[in-house]
């Protein structure tokens, strides 16, 4: 009878071989929470796009983030941001499709955080504030909205203008002070 013997890194069959080296797997850092920080609206896209981005936001303590799966609804929501939370940032994950839905909207008051999170190359990149990957992992969303956070004030002085005020735009499409890519 042949009798077969498994050898490993940490026994080779031989002095010669593979060392005993054990690496840690990588202990993941938590994520900060968000809650309270700002508001979070998702909208166009695919349904599993908007589904991904929901729950990033959810696990980050965004707990009243809101999905806009109609173009009324699309709005709405962002007439009503105008109205409430002033001084939070206002982070609108959108799909390139409804970009266009955004002229003739009144966003002064309030002006919205564009994140393109669409694969598909939008006809207007300089439209968005940041673009992210559905597929980025959480530390790189989280990265990104802690990111808005800084760029908006809301860290120490929530008094601080937004960004795009600084440059002098009154329009919805504006760039922050750089255009970043989180994937």
């Amino acid at each position: 009878m042949l009798k077969l013997t498994c050898r490993s890194a940490r026994q080779p069959a031989s002095g010669h071989g593979m060392s005993e080296e054990r690496s840690m797997p990588a202990v993941p850092r938590p994520l900060p929470t968000l809650a309270g920080k700002m508001d979070v609206l998702v909208a166009g896209g695919h349904d599993y796009e908007r589904l991904i981005f929901m729950m990033h936001a959810q696990r980050l303590g965004v707990a009243d983030a809101v999905e806009a799966t109609e173009i009324c609804d699309f709005k709405m929501a962002l007439r009503n941001s105008q109205k409430y939370s002033q001084d939070l940032p206002f982070v609108v994950f959108l799909g390139s499709e409804w970009l266009h839905h955004l002229e003739g909207l009144d966003l002064d008051e309030r002006p919205p955080v564009f994140v393109n999170f669409s694969c598909v190359s939008p006809s207007r990149p300089d439209a968005y504030d940041y673009h992210i990957l559905t597929s980025s992992l959480p530390e790189q969303v989280s990265q990104l909205l802690c990111r808005v956070l800084d760029v908006w004030g809301t860290a120490g002085d929530s008094q601080q203008e937004h960004p795009a005020e600084k440059q002098g735009s009154n329009a919805p499409y504006r760039c922050l002070t750089r255009l970043q890519t989180f994937s």
